[in-house]
């Protein structure tokens, strides 16, 4: 197992199974607990065994992040569970409060391509596939292929074959 660069906040609240390896300059931000709308949430990050990640992870977790086993991330993916809020303009981003953080579930052997973001309360199903740079805003099924931005369906396993969807520019 090769350590994160940089770990934030609680340590305590980050769990890792063995074999798991992050690439040079990877964060992992996790937040003190934190009362947000009325409900004190406490923070928790959980990376199944035998995941191998890319240089440049970021995670960011202020509610609860879980990432199944064998996970491949390529290089800069970013996983977050939450985002800062912006209802006031005369505070500088800096100084915004966190928006309610919404739970992010990898499913086992999952593939993370280069750059891709997923965003605040999105499940991959197991053996889902997320393309390069792709902006993931909503739930994948297991065994689909993602990409685009916003990240639409690409292809599906059927049990025996690849199918290619609807073409992903004609989709509204």
């Amino acid at each position: 197992m090769r350590a994160p660069a940089a770990i934030g906040g609680r340590p305590r609240a980050i769990h890792i199974g063995s074999g798991v390896y992050f690439g040079p300059r990877a964060t992992l931000a996790v937040a003190a607990p934190t009362e947000t709308a009325g409900r004190i949430y406490e923070p928790q990050l959980t990376i199944g065994s035998g995941c191998w990640f890319g240089e440049q992870l970021f995670i960011s977790c202020n509610g609860r992040i879980t990432i199944g086993r064998d996970v491949l991330g390529s290089a800069r993916v970013s996983i977050v569970d939450n985002n800062h809020d912006y209802q006031d303009p005369a505070l500088p981003p800096r100084h915004q409060p966190h928006t309610i953080p919404r739970p992010v579930t990898i499913g086992d052997g999952v593939f993370l391509g280069v750059g891709c973001v997923i965003l605040p309360g999105v499940t991959l199903g197991e053996r889902s596939y997320v393309g390069a740079n792709a902006l993931v805003t909503k739930d994948v099924p297991a065994w689909t292929i993602v990409g685009g931005n916003p990240a639409r369906p690409l292809k599906e396993w059927n049990g025996d074959e690849w199918i290619a969807l609807t073409n992903p520019r004609e989709q509204n």
